[in-house]
């Protein structure tokens, strides 16, 4: 698609690249914006226009130029991004081609006990933020679901970090 500005200037309005069964605004990638359709060109339902992560921008640019998915940097996506990449591949019908599932992406037992260690560290050096509590928090919650923590040791640690 062309539009024409006064006359003697010709611009490009965007471009959409083809992802599976749906289209991907690639421009809006660079300004942090998900904007995908239908391949006719209707909106998804289930994937309103939505502002990502830099992470998550840099995930689909990757996606759409190389056709390969970088689970890597898929692990660093916060939790409603990892939501929204599942339905993206869900609904874009890429899940078997790209050997898609979210367990791919969720952190593993290991993965969680450093993030756990890391984080006690930084409370015990006198980081109390409420960013690093509330993450350690998330994080105490997840292992509690693996059962690397028991139930009544979990909450005790999170009713802990309360008092911080």
């Amino acid at each position: 698609m062309v539009k024409i500005v006064d006359g003697l200037n010709v611009m490009n309005a965007g471009k959409w690249y083809r992802c599976g069964k749906i289209i991907i605004h690639y421009d809006n990638l660079d300004d942090l914006k998900l904007n995908c359709k239908y391949a006719t060109g209707s909106q998804i339902p289930k994937l309103p226009k939505t502002s990502i992560s830099e992470e998550m921008s840099a995930l689909l640019m990757g996606l759409l130029d190389t056709q390969e998915l970088n689970f890597q940097l898929a692990k660093q996506l916060k939790d409603n991004e990892k939501d929204l990449l599942a339905q993206l591949m869900k609904t874009s019908g890429l899940s078997k081609q790209l050997n898609f599932t979210k367990s791919k992406i969720e952190p593993s037992r290991s993965d969680l006990k450093l993030r756990y260690n890391v984080l006690i560290g930084e409370i015990e050096a006198g980081n109390n933020s409420t960013i690093i509590v509330q993450e350690l928090k998330a994080v105490i919650e997840k292992l509690m679901k693996l059962n690397v923590i028991e139930q009544s040791q979990g909450v005790d640690m999170i009713d802990e970090l309360k008092d911080i």
